[in-house]
């Protein structure tokens, strides 16, 4: 008797993929190991191999492909004839798992005797079978194979590990973006509401000044114009229901500052107020805030203050709204129109 450790790492397959034959045929389309030749002995009834079968053998063996086929090199030895020869084995070269064996072997699933079958004494943890995914029945041999496999999947698990963090990595970078994506969106949209509410305020007024909507409506048009931009077009495509005096153009009003100025040159324009005056206009500014003005802002000013008295005065009735405005605005406010209240006619 004697072992032939040469054989270890020999392969265990389903049936003979690796016959030149059956490989032309594609007989065996399943060429993936089914575990491994651990150990070969002669003995003086034949010739005894110890097998390693992994999870994948094992459940073949379990679904009737319980016998073992070996596929040898063989060595003409005689020949009687054209057709009759005979060859001795000279090296194996795999094992087969079949259903139906040519040469009468035991059956790997309940037939081998126990003398051949290694088995541990030891139970097997569970847990580690549990982890291995194998049953609590599983032999050492069943073991061995299956950490085999992880063994050799090992460069797998780690780049797929590697690549998952990677991953990860990629994915909160994206996630942090977003954040600030939606953070300027946030602040875009806020800005944009902010222009809609000013263009509004400025639709509304233009369009109460022009007669086509009363102050009281202003609510109303204001809640129209942030809900849908169409009503823009709409409010002023309005129709005319209040007349009104046209707003001060702006040629009108650098005449006024030209006259104003003019006026200062003459001295007729004073550095107090008469005696007895409180200090500063209608419009909250001061003798000083005024004084200090150009005559750019001046007019600015005065035309925004006739402007507020044209739309006090648009359901008056009045013949001629606008000049009525501007006699009450210099009225009120005769510092800034360059005036005391004696010049300005109060």
């Amino acid at each position: 008797r004697f072992f032939r450790r040469a054989v270890v790492g020999l392969p265990i397959l389903k049936g003979h993929p690796d016959h030149p034959v059956a490989a032309i045929a594609n007989q065996y389309p399943d060429k993936g190991d089914k575990g491994q030749i651990a150990e070969m002995e002669a003995r003086d009834d034949g010739l005894a191999l110890r097998l390693i079968l992994s999870s994948a053998g094992a459940d073949l063996v379990r679904k009737g492909w319980k016998f073992i086929s070996p596929l040898w090199l063989g060595q003409l030895v005689s020949q009687a004839g054209a057709s009759f020869k005979t060859y001795a084995p000279t090296k194996i070269v795999s094992v087969g798992l079949v259903s139906k064996p040519n040469i009468p072997v035991p059956s790997l699933a309940n037939s081998a005797p126990a003398a051949a079958t290694k088995t541990s004494t030891k139970p097997m943890n569970p847990e580690i079978l549990k982890a291995l995914g194998l049953p609590a029945e599983a032999t050492e041999e069943q073991v061995l194979a299956a950490v085999t496999t992880l063994a050799n999947n090992a460069p797998a698990l780690a780049n797929e590990q590697t690549a998952r963090t990677t991953a990860d990595g990629k994915a909160t970078a994206l996630e942090n973006e977003k954040k600030v994506v939606e953070t300027k969106l946030a602040s875009t949209e806020t800005a944009l509401a902010n222009e809609r509410s000013a263009r509004a305020e400025e639709a509304i007024g233009f369009a109460i000044r022009t007669g086509r909507i009363t102050e009281a409506e202003k609510p109303v048009w204001m809640k129209r114009l942030l809900a849908n931009s169409d009503e823009f077009t709409v409010l002023g495509n309005a129709a005319v229901k209040v007349k009104v005096a046209p707003v001060a153009k702006p040629e009108d009003l650098a005449k006024a500052n030209a006259a104003l100025e003019n006026a200062a040159k003459k001295g007729k324009v004073g550095s107090e107020d008469e005696a007895g005056e409180p200090d500063g206009d209608e419009c909250g500014l001061s003798n000083e805030e005024i004084d200090a003005m150009s005559n750019d802002q001046r007019g600015k000013q005065i035309k925004k203050i006739v402007a507020d008295h044209m739309g006090k005065l648009a359901n008056s009735g009045h013949p001629d709204i606008y000049n009525r405005a501007y006699a009450n605005a210099k009225k009120a406010n005769p510092r800034l129109f360059g005036f005391t209240k004696a010049d300005a006619g109060a």
